[in-house]
């Protein structure tokens, strides 16, 4: 008797599968027993004292945003509100409430970027990809601060990672996110060059709504706030010339070699970056690369926001997890060297230098803007991809942005164009023709079929249990398009 299938397709996964829970609990273990050892070190959780504090002054009616020198409250008075609860119980519980909704928050990242790159989402990859993100400097130093820049990052990514685009609550969450956070703002430009038009309006809907409920419960410091222009004011937040702040505007203000970047060159570098950005993020969505877009708007905000910390590099996890796919998947010394210097950048390998580094020599000051140089590099190599795949045609290409079709069924749209690479560019192409042809659109209910997407010859024959359909020609046009 023969066995089934997928009895030996478990078989034979057995060992790679344990081997990948072995390095997650590896990798677990190098994160985990070094802060055990000594916890007041590695988990200062300094931040967490912020939020607690503000969260107190909040339900005192205390002033948020006093002047003088100490740790600041910088956040908008929404996040003043939502940190009033945890400042009901002592402050160590709210550190682990944090901390607790941080990696859980990591794990839904990892999960969501697992998913948009076309990997299988088995429990024991998404735990070793989780455990080895947090051995990554800007997630390790997330944990170590307190800080909410992981919850953040699921979140929007929840928003704009879904399989299928156009909900009635797509944009919700990143309008949230922003209310909490200024810096999300970015993905409601993105939801908008990528014509995702009722998105972004639910986007800035939510967000004004959190600025609502800001003047409501908090009248004079969200008058302060929003109308005297203190979300604007950059003092509060730090020096720009400090290598952790891995923007544009720090790394500017390094190589000037003065506290403030110049203006002019900031407004022009941020400008020309933001706009550079947002168009390679709305090609690779427009493409229907899901992963890569929302990782190239993510590093354009972090470019061109006034400061962004190296905990803010979050999104990494994201890149790291695209980089490492397409190197897998591809094989290409290329891919491989993408992939192995975003990992050294990322790991935390090559430290920041402290402040003042710009006047010890270029080789430090290129080390002190590191991130800045490796986003940079991010958009460039995403656009050099995009410009080597053989594209669609302009009409279709147009129709699966707006439609928010599916990476995989890009993908295979792509392939029935004749004379389009086996094996576009981006990692999507790299789903097996039978599952191709089991769900032709992963997007749309079992049974329907896209004339232009999918074969229903193919569709129909997996259906009846042949594991190799049959290539068929393409679809030709209208008859109107046909010479007479």
């Amino acid at each position: 008797m023969t066995l089934p299938v997928p009895w030996l397709r478990s078989q034979d996964d057995r060992w790679p599968r344990l081997a990948t829970a072995l390095a997650g609990l590896a990798a677990a273990a190098v994160y985990v027993l070094p802060g055990l050892a000594a916890p007041d070190t590695h988990w200062p959780l300094w931040d967490v004292r912020v939020y607690w504090w503000a969260g107190q002054a909040d339900a005192r009616g205390a002033a948020l945003y006093p002047p003088g020198p100490g740790y600041r409250f910088t956040y908008p008075p929404f996040a003043a509100v939502l940190f009033r609860a945890g400042a009901a119980a002592p402050e160590g519980w709210l550190a682990a409430a944090i901390t607790a909704a941080s990696v859980v928050a990591l794990a839904v990242l990892c999960w969501l970027s697992l998913e948009a790159a076309g990997v299988r989402r088995r429990p024991e990859t998404v735990f070793a990809v989780t455990a080895l993100a947090m051995l990554t400097w800007p997630v390790a130093y997330t944990l170590h601060l307190g800080e909410v820049n992981l919850i953040l990052a699921a979140l929007v990514a929840a928003d704009l990672l879904r399989r299928r685009d156009g909900g009635a609550s797509q944009g919700i969450a990143t309008g949230l996110a922003a209310g909490v956070k200024l810096t999300p703002l970015i993905f409601v430009a993105y939801l908008l060059v990528t014509c995702r038009l009722r998105a972004a309006a639910a986007a800035t809907a939510a967000f004004a709504a959190t600025v609502a409920v800001g003047f409501a419960l908090l009248p004079s410091q969200s008058d302060q706030f929003w109308l005297h222009g203190l979300f604007a004011d950059q003092s509060r937040i730090g020096n720009p010339a400090n290598p952790s702040d891995q923007s544009l505007a720090g790394a500017i203000a390094r190589l000037a070699g003065t506290g403030d970047p110049p203006r002019t060159w900031w407004l022009a570098a941020a400008v020309t970056c933001g706009l550079a950005g947002l168009a390679v993020a709305r090609w690779a969505h427009l493409r229907g690369h899901r992963l890569a877009g929302v990782t190239c708007c993510a590093v354009t905000g972090l470019l061109v926001s006034p400061f962004s910390w190296a905990h803010h590099w979050v999104w990494a996890v994201p890149l790291l997890v695209l980089a490492c796919t397409m190197a897998w998947r591809h094989r290409s010394p290329g891919w491989v060297l993408a992939a192995a210097a975003a990992a050294a950048v990322f790991s935390g390998l090559i430290p920041l230098p402290p402040p003042g580094h710009h006047r010890l020599g270029l080789a430090t000051l290129l080390a002190g803007d590191l991130y800045v140089l490796a986003g940079l590099a991010v958009l460039a190599g995403a656009a050099s991809a995009l410009a080597r795949q053989r594209p669609l045609s302009r009409h279709r290409a147009v129709s699966l942005g707006k439609r928010g079709v599916t990476t995989r069924a890009a993908a295979t749209a792509a392939r029935t164009r004749p004379g389009t690479p086996r094996r576009p560019m981006f990692i999507e192409s790299a789903i097996p023709a039978a599952a191709r042809a089991r769900e032709p659109c992963a997007q749309w209910p079992r049974g329907r079929l896209d004339r232009h997407d999918a074969n229903p010859t193919d569709a129909g024959a997996a259906r009846a249990g042949d594991r190799h359909p049959r290539r068929s020609r393409p679809a030709r046009g209208p008859v109107r398009d046909r010479a007479p």
